[in-house]
């Protein structure tokens, strides 16, 4: 019964949450329709992959077909893309998920999501929050990047074929127990669709107080890049796994 509550409780912006968002995206509560599409593209361009930003803008702000394309911005969506993808409650966290990259409402029940969209989305969610740190010129992570990798060195595509390696799939399709138990295993992806959640929303500042340590490759060949540093790039700026690795 508490847990129904919880989760409830958590589903919607806070008054300060909401404080928040209206003076980062001019967002009038008693007047939603002056919400723009471009106040959003124009913050999150500077970083996020252009795929994923539409997809999480369509979510919120769509075109309205009954009423002559007339464009409506919903606010229980906007908070559903958030606060569903950042809940601590695995089930629903993927419900929201499954129902961003389909579009589909809260009330909608996704059974499964095509697999070749579930890789899109999480390649774009882990491309952006790389481009966040390198945005804001995290000075461990300049640190890291003058080792000699640059930004077409990191292998992005092994990444995501390592983290997806052991996501279940059927006849094409991955079903919400098969994203629950993937998010389960893959913490690590996790915290990067949280932390990037927060960076874009502006709950968190992602700024050199944010998860410094950074480990340097054990390599003498500083120009070579492979799949262990930049997992150890992120999970160092990342929420759970800092708390769990030993910092040397």
């Amino acid at each position: 019964m508490g847990q129904k509550g919880s989760k409830r409780d958590e589903a919607y912006f806070t008054e300060y949450e909401y404080l928040r968002l209206a003076d980062l995206f001019r967002i009038d509560k008693n007047n939603l329709s002056t919400a723009n599409a471009d106040t959003f593209r124009a913050v999150w361009s500077q970083f996020m992959e252009t795929s994923l930003m539409e997809t999480w803008i369509q979510y919120f702000i769509r075109n309205e077909f009954h009423y002559h394309f007339h464009v409506t911005f919903d606010l229980g969506r906007l908070s559903l893309l958030y606060k569903g993808q950042t809940s601590p409650f695995m089930d629903v966290k993927s419900q929201a998920i499954m129902r961003v990259i389909l579009g589909t409402s809260a009330t909608d029940r996704v059974l499964a999501v095509n697999h070749s969209r579930v890789i899109e989305y999480f390649r774009d969610v882990i491309t952006s929050y790389m481009r966040c740190v390198e945005v804001i010129r995290h000075t461990n992570y300049v640190k890291w990047r003058a080792i000699g990798c640059t930004a077409e060195d990191i292998p992005r595509i092994q990444m995501i074929s390592y983290f997806l390696s052991n996501l279940s799939v059927t006849d094409g399709q991955v079903t919400e127990l098969d994203l629950e138990m993937w998010l389960r295993d893959r913490v690590f992806v996790d915290d990067v669709l949280g932390t990037l959640l927060d960076f874009s929303f502006s709950f968190n500042q992602l700024d050199d107080n944010y998860h410094t340590v950074i480990p340097f490759p054990l390599t003498n060949q500083a120009t070579i890049i492979d799949i262990a540093h930049v997992l150890f790039l992120n999970a160092h700026l990342t929420t759970m796994l800092k708390r769990n690795w030993a910092v040397c």
